[in-house]
């Protein structure tokens, strides 16, 4: 999985247009800050997010997605926990009332 794809794939589910950009960690923070995302979760104001997310958060979800480090599936969570886990698009399908919406 990379950030592309990903990326395709929640615009398949919502029908929303959008255009991948890769950018610099820095110039990516700076977005986020601009867009009003927290820069931690202790002190971040989460009053008009959906959910509780910071910028720290989306940089390293971006570098794991991009250095494969979610390309291995194991069965810990289900040793652990007694049951599947969720796949990424089950889980971010919860959040699709969220998601960008088509003009």
């Amino acid at each position: 999985m990379q950030q592309k794809d990903l990326m395709e794939w929640m615009c398949h589910q919502t029908g929303y247009k959008c255009e991948y950009v890769d950018m610099p960690d820095e110039e990516l923070t700076k977005w986020w800050l601009d867009h009003g995302l927290p820069t931690d979760m202790a002190t971040g104001d989460f009053s008009q997010l959906p959910m509780k997310l910071c910028i720290g958060d989306a940089i390293c979800c971006g570098e794991m997605l991009g250095n494969g480090s979610m390309n291995s599936v194991s069965d810990t969570v289900e040793k652990l926990t007694g049951r599947k886990p969720t796949s990424y698009q089950e889980y971010l399908l919860k959040y699709k009332d969220i998601f960008p919406k088509p003009e």
